[in-house]
């Protein structure tokens, strides 16, 4: 039997100088508010640890000044940093 478990944690990610996501949108230095997940799996009695993602939450008008672009009827916009946050390009606080 497979058993799951997920941390999740709010966080600040901070932009220490421009960064620019694979969509197109261009973050600005500063602060932004996200998620970081990590999936545990049971498995005969030890975890077995998924990578860590990290999500950057940026609103539509946020993004669309970034230059990227938003799901119709979209409020919010997930952006997966996580390659940003391991090569050091943004940190979590």
């Amino acid at each position: 039997m497979l058993v799951s478990h997920a941390e999740r944690k709010r966080g600040r990610f901070t932009v220490l100088s421009e960064v620019e996501l694979d969509d197109g949108t261009v973050l600005t230095p500063g602060n932004y508010e996200g998620r970081s997940t990590h999936l545990g799996f049971i498995r005969h009695k030890e975890y077995a640890w998924a990578d860590k993602r990290h999500i950057l939450e940026l609103d539509t008008g946020q993004t669309a000044r970034m230059g990227g672009r938003s799901p119709e009827h979209a409020i919010l916009v997930d952006h997966d940093v996580t390659k940003y946050v391991e090569d050091g390009s943004i940190r979590v606080e």
